[in-house]
């Protein structure tokens, strides 16, 4: 009984976090709509279509909040003017400087984002969940023995090294090396460790 109510709960939590964050992708895709009835309403290189202006070029992006018009689609350390040429492309980047770069536009720059062959990943580690291989090779090394893999015990993707090979974490100061078969034996003694310096 206490057991279906804790999963009724969850799922209850589930849904009204999914609820926020369509609401809050819908308010900021409305930010950056322009709402039209002919062409002549759009500015340069843009066009009406269906009462909102956009451009013709799929390599261009209305800046509506700027001057109106249509400006190339940045890339991850290419030239921009608007953060809305970075974002189009990839959610996790903003123009900084000048420049398309990797920001945490979702926490206002708090998680660590990073550049892995021009696209903008958010952390992940050895056991973490994961989008796809570059995710993990953008923050575990070496690249070439890490990939995202799906666990039929959790019943979702994770980053794994290959068996017997050590792997580490990039990011931060204290790099996280996990041994792929041993990291029982390794929780065992940091626990001990743990235990060792509280007494």
């Amino acid at each position: 009984m206490f057991q279906s109510s804790n999963s009724a709960s969850r799922l209850f939590l589930l849904s009204f976090a999914s609820l926020l964050l369509i609401s809050q992708t819908l308010a900021d895709h409305n930010d950056h709509e322009k709402h039209c009835q002919s062409d002549t309403d759009c500015g340069f290189g843009a066009t009406c279509n269906r009462g909102i202006c956009g451009c013709t070029n799929k390599e261009q992006v209305f800046v509506p909040e700027a001057d109106s018009h249509c400006h190339p689609l940045g890339t991850i350390g290419g030239v921009c003017k608007y953060d809305l040429q970075c974002t189009k492309r990839d959610v996790l980047s903003r123009c900084h400087n000048s420049k398309c770069e990797c920001y945490d536009t979702r926490n206002n720059g708090i998680d660590v984002i990073k550049e892995y062959k021009g696209t903008c990943y958010d952390g992940t580690a050895i056991d973490e969940e994961c989008r796809d291989n570059n995710q993990c090779k953008a923050f575990i090394f070496p690249e070439e023995h890490v990939s995202c893999k799906h666990s039929s015990n959790e019943n979702k993707f994770l980053c794994r090294c290959d068996e017997g090979i050590k792997c580490e974490h990039k990011s931060g100061n204290s790099a996280q090396s996990v041994q792929v078969g041993y990291l029982t034996i390794i929780s065992i003694f940091g626990f001990m460790a743990l235990v060792k310096t509280m007494f």
